[in-house]
């Protein structure tokens, strides 16, 4: 059932759901990861109660979507009991203007943990806060519990999407098809029934896959889109899927880049099909 759960859901609500956690980016639900962002927390809404009563100041201490190593500047403690002493780079800054006991970081993700946006997308950005003396070695520590981020890529709603931009092989994706957008004004206002993807995927060893060919995707009632008639995307059609699954994409295998065509079922010719924003989508975000 978790697999039916559409990712267009949860980036059209994410930002109702934000106010209730203990941790969240700013700018959000989507964020560029090449550009200075926040890391929040609101240390009233953690359920570790080991940090109750101390005033600060407090650490991010934090390991995806990377672990920097002993001779980073970003490293998470030094000397030779590092969790007793956290390094002052990753310092909280306290953000009164939020709550009395929220606090932040700022950083450029990519820059500060070494890594492509892709991997700052897939894995997320996980972490807990501590004083400069977390405690350990035989005492207890003082800690949050562990905390994950998930960052989602801001969306480019062209003709033809992905939601999330950043898709991967064997995550749940949904393709958005644009319709009131569509360059090919005989193409607009399409029936609910009458909306099919054709789909051509590159794979990582330079192969190509299909559902079905182009031709034949009017048979085919798996490619049949989805209109959207309430919410934000009214008036678009999607079709949601795990491409491994979908496709039949064989192990070892991943995706990267798709080339999408949105038609008609019954195909007779140029006026039948999309023809705003084919460019290739790229999968696997580097």
């Amino acid at each position: 059932m978790k697999k039916l759960i559409l990712f267009i859901s949860l980036c059209v609500f994410a930002i109702l759901e934000v106010n209730a956690q203990a941790a969240w980016i700013e700018p959000g639900p989507t964020t560029d990861v090449r550009a200075m962002c926040r890391i929040y927390v609101d240390l009233s809404k953690v359920t570790n109660t080991s940090l109750a009563g101390l005033t600060g100041p407090f650490y991010i201490w934090t390991w995806n979507p990377r672990e920097l190593p002993a001779n980073d500047v970003n490293v998470n403690g030094t000397g030779s009991q590092p969790w007793k002493n956290s390094n002052d780079n990753l310092k909280l800054t306290a953000d009164p203007t939020k709550g009395p006991k929220v606090y932040y970081y700022e950083m450029i993700p990519t820059d500060f943990y070494g890594v492509s946006q892709g991997d700052v997308y897939s894995k997320g950005i996980s972490f807990l806060v501590k004083p400069k003396d977390g405690g350990g070695y035989g005492a207890p520590d003082l800690k949050t519990e562990d905390l994950n981020i998930k960052v989602l890529a801001p969306i480019e709603r062209d003709t033809i999407y992905t939601l999330p931009k950043c898709a991967y092989t064997d995550e749940i994706v949904t393709v958005m098809y644009n319709n009131p957008i569509e360059r090919n004004v005989a193409m607009r206002n399409l029936d609910a029934n009458d909306c099919y993807l054709y789909a051509k995927l590159t794979l990582s060893d330079t192969t190509f896959v299909e559902k079905a060919s182009f031709f034949d995707v009017g048979t085919n009632p798996s490619l049949k889109m989805t209109k959207i008639t309430e919410g934000l995307f009214t008036g678009q059609f999607k079709l949601t899927m795990i491409p491994r699954e979908f496709f039949a994409i064989p192990a070892g295998k991943t995706i990267v880049s798709a080339q999408f065509i949105v038609r008609r079922q019954n195909y007779n010719g140029g006026i039948d099909r999309s023809v705003g924003n084919n460019d290739p989508k790229y999968f696997e975000c580097k």
